[in-house]
């Protein structure tokens, strides 16, 4: 049998794989985007927009514009009724504003695409050394659910790839604007921000927080209330929506009203603790624990998010087709089980591979990050240097 060929055959296989994700922008119509979370960017947008953006979080603002995007329609989702909200930050209205200019059915399609091309990105920066990792991850199960969903992983994607780079190349400046992206959806960077905290990576966290800054300054511009009426809806939703993947939702099906809230946050930094252990063993390379980590440690996570986990996979070096297949098959199962199986099975799938990572041996002599000297530079040093420095 030849190996080769075979392998060349699968490649060819996942590249058609990725063309026809890709096709998806051009073959939904109007009324399947309207099923969409692009209905939702789209009517943040339109309130942006529009001449009182004080109303960007009211639900009765919010249900009079969509309403004029989807004709009244109604959405299959728990709690939901005929409104899909928008929730997400107040940049991100802003950034679905100039994709709305281009109307409803191609604005979708365009942001559809740059999502891909976003993760493709990120994963091309994350794993430079296997130049077929970008085609795997997109070609998986969670990238299709993305792309029918149309949601902002994409741009998380790419924001810690780039991260991932510069810091890499000793530029924790540019590493951490870069993360600036992944506050589209900053409930699943949360690993990240404590991980660096804990390493003191202060340049790296000065250059993320600049670029937070400027995200609220410029949304506060247009609207000083934002910010504050953003952090108020997302925390009303916590734990109440379906096909929840974290665990800190459990809470929430298994016992009173009462307890939920304490119950759901201890849950979390448990979650949270067990993935920074993972990472600080794993020393210089901490970022496949920490991003595959955000997902099921995020308040918030949806079958979507999934695509960080393969992200985590192609940093990790996990690049042979049977790994893939069982990633894929679980994110699929995900999608489309009842509770509380979702949130069972990527529990299991994330900490399979947190097990596998923190089984590993630590990479370096050292388990924590050296906070003075980025892991890049170290790595860069010449042997005899090291020799020296070891003795």
């Amino acid at each position: 049998m030849d190996v080769a060929a075979w392998r060349a055959r699968g490649r060819i296989a996942l590249l058609g794989v990725c063309v026809a994700y890709a096709a998806l922008a051009f073959g939904r119509s109007d009324r399947q985007l309207v099923d969409s979370d692009w209905t939702a960017f789209a009517t943040g947008a339109g309130l942006a927009a529009g001449p009182r953006p004080e109303l960007l979080y009211d639900r009765s603002a919010q249900q009079r514009a969509q309403d004029a995007i989807t004709g009244g329609g109604s959405f299959d989702l728990k709690g939901q009724g005929r409104l899909l909200p928008f929730l997400s930050p107040p940049w991100v209205a802003l950034l679905a504003i100039p994709f709305g200019a281009a109307g409803f059915g191609w604005g979708g399609r365009l942001l559809l695409l740059v999502g891909l091309a976003a993760l493709l990105a990120g994963v091309a920066f994350a794993a430079p050394a296997d130049r077929w990792a970008p085609v795997l991850v997109a070609a998986s199960f969670p990238t299709l659910v993305l792309l029918l969903n149309v949601q902002l992983d994409g741009l998380v994607a790419l924001g810690l790839g780039a991260c991932i780079a510069a810091e890499r190349s000793g530029r924790p400046v540019v590493a951490g604007l870069a993360l600036g992206l992944t506050l589209v959806k900053p409930h699943l960077v949360l690993p990240v921000a404590a991980a660096l905290l804990l390493a003191r990576r202060w340049r790296l966290l000065a250059a993320w927080g600049v670029a937070a800054l400027g995200l609220v300054a410029v949304a506060s511009a247009r609207q000083a209330s934002w910010v504050g009426a953003w952090l108020g809806a997302t925390a009303a939703t916590v734990g109440r929506n379906g096909r929840e993947l974290d665990p800190g939702t459990w809470p929430w099906l298994l016992v009173g009203s009462g307890p939920r809230p304490l119950l759901t946050l201890a849950l979390s930094l448990a979650v949270l603790a067990a993935v920074l252990a993972v990472a600080m063993r794993r020393g210089r390379e901490p970022w496949a624990a920490l991003v595959a980590g955000g997902v099921i440690v995020a308040p918030h996570a949806l079958p979507s998010d999934l695509v960080l986990v393969g992200l985590a996979m192609a940093i990790d070096g996990r690049s042979r087709v049977g790994p893939w297949a069982v990633f894929s098959a679980a994110a699929a199962a995900a999608a489309v089980a009842p509770d509380p199986w979702p949130s069972l099975i990527a529990t299991g799938l994330v900490g399979g591979l947190l097990l596998r990572i923190a089984l590993r041996p630590p990479a370096g002599r050292s388990p924590r990050w050296d906070p003075r000297t980025p892991a890049s530079i170290r790595a860069a040093l010449p042997a005899r240097r090291r020799a020296g420095s070891r003795g």
